[in-house]
């Protein structure tokens, strides 16, 4: 693996305040209005300007988020052994995953386990599991020569909720929380046991362990008190040597001349190489951390919101982060260049190829709350809410986009959302919508305003109109509104639609206007907009029960991009080229964690902002039918719970707007990466991941079809043989789903195992692996 420094700093803010002349995250605000300029351009100043040097970035060529395996509830610890991960599920126990090929992985094997696993270790052919909860621990040893069939060869019942567990040699140390550490011989794996425990604590006290690791004859115990080290020279007799204050311990590794442990609060470093005066050299913030991974030099920290992170530690007393992606992360495995991520909702997969990031472009902070963004020419505008009565339109100058300066404001009141369209920005407000001329970017004037019912939650300008989603009032339904601004002092609203649901997003293409909505039956109306006094609802695209709720749309030739979800997120491709005709392409999931609240489409790459966290993540649309995740970053000014606006993409920048910080600048992936280029392609079968998978009852088979015909749908075993066809016959052209009751053509149960379903069109075919759990 490749590392690159790039001089970041942890702060509280985010992971990735002050990189490449990012929005700092404190400190007093500027003021804002055109006659304290100098004192913005002073802030603005602030910002170290990076060299001279394009604005795009190759995302390719930086540690990124490939993909991974969709589950229901959370992954956890994840032991490596071969091409094979080893991870402890919270519903199935432990679960064997393929990694042969890291862009598809897949489940091979579950073992189910009784109560909650806490942690795995790996010893030759063996799995050394701990599990349960309080008063009901265990110590299960599973024989894993055979990836595919796992057996359990021996198992110890320890009154106490056990936590954490580490191999050597012929012991296996235990952490838990009354007895602190319980070593267990495992010479004979087929029966474990108890060889020592750490002395009985006075009533009322307990050790509180948590983590464990063991080097030689010490072992290294992550306590909510402190890191302890257990001299495990004689296993029958451990006894506590020194401790490490460092509250809230809950993670540890070491090398042999140093232990690093880790709290949902920070990263300990401990020089332990005279083992009689270790000390700490060095601490790092590392707010909610979960899990730690040595692979060298690098640790991966497993942050369940902030994601993995990589710190270098070549240097132990000065421990620098390299590089982050935003996954949701319990327990990391590594394998070569790839990090195997356990979490909320799956396992990712994480390219580790190159530790780097690709570095802010630029950015400005702006006083009050940002909250919508558009960029034309060399000019951003921004809207501000300054409390119930103050805010406006800021202009930023970006012809420089390193270094934005502010240009002009029109104190116009609290503003949600603005489009720009000639020489006019068309704001969006509560209750109103106005017009700024912003034909003079120093002195931008209000033009026109008109009366609206609730929030303005969209807002699009075309030509001399404008459309905008209007959010209603309890008593007054949300509504599609057009504006006509070709009037010089006048903006009034010439037609209006109610809409069937909450609008979320909004994209205009000719004639057409696509407005995505949420609490509905449909996920996506078309309104025909040619008679702008008198739109009307032409189409509708139904809502997939599995996402409920929509965040954002975009718009990108001949589909739309919704992103949809609740308990699992994922990006719908749409197919508009009819728009009488809206048809769905499919779903594709979103990494853990990320919430596209704000998409953005260039002919090549997608945009997809999360506002919690503050995260960018970016397609490549070489096939616009399946995006393709292609890199990331965070957002330079972005915090925890934090609102973005944007992301608008123009030529080699994506701008972003942080609320209560500012404008933030980031490269775009550059026309020259080495993703595909875009072609049309002739007829595609689609069969998605059964979902749920694996299955404790039934499970859901989705496809897509690219024309009609007869077309089969079978479950069968790893045989060959066919255990129930649920479909076998003519079927229409697009997305279709059969429900599986996880039983045989006789209604018999099937046994727990690895079955495949196998879609037939034509001439074509694919399969899919389920795993049955019972």
């Amino acid at each position: 693996m490749r590392i690159h420094a790039i001089g970041s700093k942890l702060t509280p803010a985010g992971l990735w305040a002050g990189i490449g002349g990012g929005a700092v995250a404190a400190g007093p605000r500027p003021p804002r209005a055109p006659a304290l300029l100098p004192a913005l351009i002073l802030v603005a100043s602030l910002f170290p300007a990076p060299p001279a040097r394009g604005a795009c970035a190759d995302y390719l060529q930086h540690m990124r988020w490939i993909g991974g395996l969709e589950s229901v509830e959370w992954f956890g610890d994840v032991a490596i052994r071969g091409d094979h991960a080893f991870a402890l599920h919270s519903q199935f126990g432990l679960v064997v995953v393929d990694i042969a090929d890291p862009t598809d992985i897949h489940a091979v094997e579950i073992s189910p386990l009784p109560g909650h696993p806490e942690g795995i270790a790996l010893s030759g052919d063996y799995a050394y599991v701990v599990h349960g909860a309080w008063g009901d621990g265990a110590l299960r040893i599973l024989d894993i020569s055979d990836p595919l069939s796992l057996s359990t060869v021996g198992s110890l019942p320890i009154d106490d909720h056990t936590t954490g567990i580490a191999v050597q040699g012929d012991y296996a140390y235990v952490a838990s929380l009354l007895q602190g550490l319980v070593i267990v011989d495992v010479s004979v794996p087929e029966s474990p046991q108890v060889e020592g425990t750490l002395p009985e604590l006075p009533p009322g006290h307990w050790w509180d362990g948590y983590a464990v690791s063991v080097r030689g004859d010490y072992a290294y115990l992550g306590c909510y008190a402190g890191l302890l080290i257990v001299d495990v020279s004689d296993p029958s007799a451990p006894w506590v040597m020194h401790t490490i204050p460092a509250e809230g311990r809950i993670a540890v590794t070491t090398t042999p001349t140093h232990a690093f442990a880790i709290s949902d609060l920070d990263l300990v470093v401990v020089d332990v190489s005279n083992i009689l005066l270790p000390g700490v050299v060095a601490t790092l913030d590392m707010p909610g951390a979960r899990g730690l991974t040595l692979a060298g030099d690098v640790l991966f920290v497993s942050r369940v919101r902030q994601g993995i992170t990589a710190i270098d530690v070549a240097d132990p007393g000065a421990p620098a982060v390299l590089a982050g992606v935003q996954v949701s992360a319990v327990g990391c495995g590594i394998s070569g260049d790839h990090a195997f991520v356990g979490g909320l909702g799956g396992m990712q997969v994480v390219d580790i190829a190159s530790l780097s990031l690709p570095e802010a472009v630029g950015g400005a902070q702006v006083q009050g709350c940002t909250r919508g963004l558009d960029v034309l020419d060399h000019h951003a505008y921004l809207t501000v809410v300054e409390g119930p009565y103050n805010g406006g339109l800021q202009v930023m100058d970006v012809s420089d986009p390193s270094a934005p300066v502010p240009a002009g404001y029109a104190d116009v009141g609290p503003a949600e959302c603005v489009s720009v369209a000639g020489h006019y920005a068309y704001v969006g407000q509560y209750g109103a919508v106005c017009r700024v001329d912003v034909s003079d970017p120093l002195n931008p004037i209000l033009r026109g305003s008109a009366a609206t019912v609730g929030t303005t939650l969209d807002i699009e300008a075309v030509g001399d109109r404008a459309y905008l989603l209007d959010a209603g009032y309890p008593l007054v339904g949300p509504a599609l509104r057009v504006v006509d601004g070709s009037a010089a002092d006048t903006l009034p609203i010439i037609g209006a639609l109610e809409l069937p649901g909450f609008p979320v997003g909004l994209e205009v293409a000719g004639d057409y206007a696509f407005v995505g909505l949420t609490d509905s039956e449909s996920a996506l109306v078309v309104v025909d907009v040619s008679q702008p006094a008198a739109p009307v609802i032409v189409a509708a695209l139904p809502a997939a029960p599995a996402y409920p709720e929509s965040y954002g749309l975009t718009a990108s030739g001949d589909y739309l991009y919704l992103s949809r979800g609740m308990s699992a997120d994922s990006l719908q491709v749409v197919d508009i080229s009819n728009p009488l005709l809206p048809v769905s392409r499919g779903f594709h999931r979103l990494q853990n964690l990320v919430r596209a609240g704000g998409l953005a489409a260039t002919g090549s790459h997608l945009y997809a902002a999360s506002t919690d966290p503050a995260w960018v993540q970016i397609y490549s649309l070489a096939d616009p039918v399946r995006p393709v995740p292609a890199g990331g970053m965070w957002v330079p000014g972005g915090y925890d719970y934090c609102n973005l606006g944007g992301p608008v993409v123009r030529g080699e920048s994506v701008y972003v707007t942080v609320e209560w910080i500012g404008l933030d600048v980031l490269p775009a992936q550059c026309a020259t990466s080495a993703s595909a280029p875009m072609v049309r392609r002739g007829p595609r079968l689609m069969l998605a991941p059964p979902s749920p998978n694996p299955l404790t009852g039934g499970t859901e088979v989705r496809f897509h079809l690219p024309a009609g015909g007869p077309a089969g749908v079978a479950i069968f075993d790893p045989s060959g043989r066919c255990l129930r066809r649920l479909h076998d016959g003519p079927l229409g052209a697009g997305e279709h789903r059969l429900p599986w009751d996880g039983r045989d053509e006789a209604l018999r149960v099937v046994p727990r195992g690895v079955y495949f379903v196998r879609l037939q069109w034509g001439q074509l075919e694919e399969s899919a692996r389920l795993i049955v759990v019972r």
